[in-house]
């Protein structure tokens, strides 16, 4: 399989794909993050691979040889200002499957929860900006919007799980 890790941070996923023999591409936008993965990846001793600074808007098949069979997009989506956009754009990427994982706002209703966030922390978004979190209905809603033909949310089973998940927080 060939794989694309959007936003991979250290490349803790993409080094995990790669262990099972498929050929990954990972980026981020921060160089610090991408000389980490690199650091990891040569320490692994792994050739399959490959880490890219790279902005998430910048993001197109051209840059990497086409699409992938599976696109990872994990722990980014809520970090962004137009979740319908970036799911769109992840879609692109993808022959067939995606696997999003994303902080949910809480409410049962299919909304959208604006504020404003800060790079304080490695962990938050690039750049200052509005970043958007979506609630459960909504993110089916955009999925149904761009013609995904199926969806489903893993189950969690186990409670050896962080706290957000099993507050379904996230998912």
């Amino acid at each position: 399989k060939r794989i694309l890790d959007i936003a991979c941070n250290s490349g803790f996923w993409s080094i995990q794909c790669a262990l099972l023999g498929a050929e990954v591409v990972g980026f981020d936008a921060r160089h610090e993050l991408i000389e980490q993965a690199n650091l990891i990846k040569s320490i692994v001793g792994i050739d399959n691979v490959e880490f890219r600074v790279l902005d998430f808007r910048d993001m197109r098949p051209e840059l990497f040889g086409g699409m992938f069979d599976v696109v990872l997009n994990l722990g980014i989506l809520y970090h962004l200002p137009s979740p319908l956009q970036a799911l769109e754009i992840t879609k692109s990427m993808s022959k067939s499957i995606v696997l999003l994982d994303t902080y949910l706002y809480s409410s049962p209703e299919p909304l959208i929860h604006i504020h404003w966030e800060e790079p304080t922390d490695i962990r938050m978004a690039n750049n200052s900006g509005i970043a958007a979190h979506s609630s459960k209905s909504a993110v089916e809603l955009m999925l149904k919007h761009l013609r995904f033909t199926e969806w489903f949310q893993i189950p969690i089973r186990s409670q050896d799980m962080p706290p957000d998940y099993l507050r379904n927080d996230r998912a």
